[in-house]
């Protein structure tokens, strides 16, 4: 049991890294399939991506200055950026997974991939479910 939390605890440490970081959403992701009970394989693979983290630690997110150029080109705009995979996987179940990345001038505020709740029977469908639009009947 105490194993049990100090992964759910590192993996939810982690997954607050991974709103920002990109390269860190998959295998996030895929360790958190392994959070009800974490075998040995799931904390050898926790270990080695926080090697990574632990290495790669020149990562960083930066903020323009206020330039002029930089003003006139973004204003002081939320771009939204999201899209949706039509049942990836058979594991999910038939399942889509919606993805989005936010930002501000220029720089990544949050991203982050959910499987969607419903099933889509169709990617017209699947992406609809990304925007936010839940309602099945909407035809695309």
């Amino acid at each position: 049991p105490e194993a049990h939390s100090r992964y759910r605890r590192v993996l939810g440490r982690l997954a607050w890294l991974a709103q920002t970081r990109m390269d860190l959403l998959r295998y996030t992701s895929l360790l958190a399939s392994g959070q009800a009970e974490p075998k040995p394989g799931h904390e050898k693979a926790l270990r080695q991506v926080l090697r990574f983290v632990v290495t790669d630690n020149h990562v960083g997110q930066h903020f323009p200055t206020e330039d002029r150029q930089t003003h006139l080109l973004m204003g002081s705009q939320v771009i939204v950026y999201t899209d949706a995979s039509f049942a990836p996987m058979r594991i999910l179940q038939r399942r889509s997974i919606s993805g989005a990345v936010l930002m501000y001038q220029a720089v990544t505020i949050k991203c982050f991939s959910r499987v969607q709740a419903a099933v889509s029977l169709s990617a017209c469908e699947a992406e609809l479910h990304a925007l936010g639009y839940p309602e099945p009947w909407l035809s695309c």
